[in-house]
């Protein structure tokens, strides 16, 4: 596994959980302390890598320092693994931590100064570099001062803290880190721009393919509206026709409104006026009764003395004059209540007459809006509505049609 990959692996969105995670690294010897996000951790830990193996053969002190970058890099490459699996994350993260913090206080970066002096002092003498080393690390083995190079190589580790060693050359050393941070940074600017044009080159096939698939995507519907459009042309054609014509039986319909309008609410009118007059008509039909019925009863049984005696007497001018009286008394009551009839069932029958006329012209608006009616059943609709009422007072009352308000209505 490369930078790269751990570059692309962290923009992915399973790298979310650890994506703002922080990992300190800490090397008392050196005095280094730092702190790294997973790409870049990983990116520290394989220059160090790199630069320890640089160094060709070492010694089993500064191997451990070697061992503890690899023992990192292979708990950050379980981490990717198993979160591109699917798996948890935190079970590798504790794991990574718990290999930072162990034997950090033993650990040399392969590019501080001290792996540089050590690695000097080692390919001098071995005695030498186990002085200097436990100098460092502060292990001294005070007991070894009576050997003689193990006495000088705690005296070059001193002289090196202070920079006065004179088996290194400072000014080369400095010279020396400075060309390895322009090395370093030469390979980040290249790895950087090599990840720009990565980055823009795969931005730009996304594009392409996105712009495809829209292209694709208006093609499709394009040809999809073309087959619909001609599929139903035919029916748009006939709901334009059916629309035209719902619209012609409505302006038909609307002007037969206006034109039967009052014709209808007079009817309406006339239904109810005539309604009350049959009431009215009825009552005082009851009244005339009960009237003729009491004045019957009264002159039956309260007859004066002198009309029923002139029947029996030979007063015969008596009797007729009384008979006249009593036949015209009937007369009168009779015709009252027959002229009460008439006029009640024709004050009835011209309601009723009036209301069906109402309903008949609502009926026919209704026709008319569905466009259902004829010109034949339209005559005929129309004879009926205008037609002279049947009182039922006259006999022989016709009910002839009136063409002139018909003629003009249909016109």
């Amino acid at each position: 596994m490369n930078t790269r990959e751990i570059n692309k692996f962290m923009k992915s969105e399973v790298a979310s959980e650890i994506r703002d995670s922080q990992f300190t690294l800490h090397f008392p010897i050196t005095d280094f302390k730092n702190t790294f996000e997973l790409s870049t951790l990983f990116r520290y830990v394989i220059e160090q890598i790199k630069k320890w193996d640089d160094y060709g053969a070492l010694p089993s002190e500064l191997l451990d320092s070697k061992n503890y970058f690899s023992t990192i890099q292979d708990r950050i490459e379980q981490l990717v693994e198993s979160v591109n699996n699917g798996n948890g994350s935190n079970p590798y993260l504790r794991e990574l931590q718990s290999s930072i913090a162990q034997r950090s206080n033993q650990i040399i970066p392969g590019d501080s100064k001290e792996a540089s002096f050590l690695i000097s002092v080692f390919k001098e003498s071995s005695k030498k570099f186990e002085a200097a080393y436990a100098f460092l690390t502060e292990n001294i083995n005070y007991s070894s001062f009576s050997n003689k190079e193990y006495l000088q190589g705690i005296m070059m580790g001193v002289l090196h803290n202070i920079g006065e060693n004179p088996t290194i050359n400072k000014t080369s050393h400095e010279r020396a880190s400075f060309n390895s941070l322009k090395s370093k940074v030469e390979k980040y600017v290249i790895e950087s721009d090599k990840d720009l044009k990565d980055l823009f080159k795969e931005g730009q096939e996304k594009i392409e393919t996105f712009v495809e698939i829209l292209e694709n995507m208006k093609k499709e519907n394009q040809e999809k509206l073309d087959k619909w459009f001609l599929l139903n042309q035919a029916t748009a054609r006939n709901l334009s026709s059916e629309v035209t014509e719902e619209r012609k039986n409505i302006e038909q319909t609307y002007k037969q409104l206006l034109q039967l309008q009052a014709p209808a609410l007079h009817w309406k009118e006339s239904g109810e006026k005539l309604l009350n007059e049959g009431h009215m008509f009825m009552r005082a039909l009851f009244a005339l009764i009960l009237v003729g019925a009491i004045a019957l009863y009264l002159l039956l049984w309260k007859t004066p003395e002198g009309m029923l005696a002139s029947f029996f007497n030979d007063d015969k001018a008596s009797a007729i004059r009384w008979s006249i009286v009593f036949v015209t008394f009937i007369s009168l009551i009779f015709f009252g209540i027959q002229s009460l009839r008439k006029a009640m069932f024709s004050s009835f029958h011209l309601a009723r007459d009036a209301q069906e006329r109402e309903k008949l012209t609502m009926y026919y608006l209704s026709l008319i809006k569905e466009g259902a009616v004829g010109n034949e059943d339209r005559n005929l609709i129309l004879q009926s509505l205008f037609s002279r009422a049947d009182s039922g007072l006259l006999k022989e009352d016709s009910s002839p049609a009136m063409p002139g308000i018909i003629d003009k209505i249909r016109n």
